[in-house]
């Protein structure tokens, strides 16, 4: 939905003569809109959905546990980010335009290879979080090495790909 209006607005207040403040307007909304009605549609179907059943919702409690469990997570991706800001602004000041296109490009190819590795951890977290360390301390390394294997296995390939096909594709 988000793309959707985002595209479709985008489109609409450029052609009527907006121009480059037109599509940022129409991204911010865009933003804004998908975010809104988001919050609506939990609203009415989970929320009221709990609600009519009259679960009791220990909310403050799940949040911290959650909060416990994903702030380092979030600390780390914060840091990425401002890191990549930082980036953005060093090549812009002290390179080329070549050079600044190169890197952007570089970025999306590994995007590429990020779309291998978000699955797998997808599919590998519940997998650890089923395991008590204490109880289970075999099965836990176990798993582990299973786990870095197997990913190994896919991730390495992909990442060769994109390196050895990075050239072509960006020449085409």
């Amino acid at each position: 939905i988000q793309s959707t209006v985002k595209t479709g607005l985008m489109v609409f207040l450029v052609i009527n003569g907006y121009g480059v403040y037109g599509a940022t307007i129409g991204d911010a909304v865009s933003y804004v809109f998908a975010g809104s009605l988001s919050i609506l549609l939990v609203y009415f179907i989970l929320y009221n959905k709990l609600k009519n059943e009259n679960v009791y919702l220990e909310i403050l409690n799940t949040l911290k546990y959650m909060f416990k469990y994903g702030i380092p997570v979030s600390v780390a991706w914060i840091i990425n980010a401002f890191l990549t800001q930082f980036y953005h602004f060093l090549i812009a000041i002290y390179s080329t335009d070549l050079i600044m296109g190169n890197y952007q490009i570089a970025l999306s190819f590994a995007v590429i290879v990020t779309f291998f590795v978000v699955p797998l951890n997808t599919i590998l977290f519940p997998a650890f979080s089923k395991i008590d360390a204490k109880k289970e301390p075999e099965i836990l390394k176990r798993v582990f090495r299973s786990s870095v294997k197997y990913s190994t296995l896919i991730v390495i390939p992909a990442t060769f790909a994109v390196s050895i096909l990075s050239e072509p594709a960006t020449s085409t």
